[in-house]
């Protein structure tokens, strides 16, 4: 998992609006469309569902923006821990500035 940080991966807001035999299709709040690779982290996925979600951009094609793979559990909670701030001065936050 060491690698992971080197590839193309961030936490989107996303819509799914249809589901295909392999893959789903969800789209943005700008109205980008996005294809998501079906696989064993999309288990839990429905039509409708409105949430974000930790992705790693894969490729793109020419009716989508981006297509994407859904993080796995453990994958995300390796970004969420190596991310966390310890002060917000890291934010460029300082207490004249409030």
């Amino acid at each position: 998992m060491s690698d992971m940080f080197t590839k193309d991966i961030v936490s989107m807001r996303i819509t799914i609006i249809k589901e295909k035999k392999d893959c789903y299709i969800g789209k943005d709040f700008s109205g980008n469309k996005y294809k998501l690779i079906k696989d064993e982290n999309c288990k839990s996925l429905k039509v409708g569902e409105d949430k974000y979600h930790y992705v790693e951009k894969v490729g793109s094609s020419l009716f989508y923006k981006n297509i994407l793979r859904l993080l796995s559990k453990n994958e995300e909670h390796e970004i969420s821990k190596n991310s966390k701030i310890s002060s917000l001065s890291e934010l460029g936050i300082s207490m004249s500035n409030l």
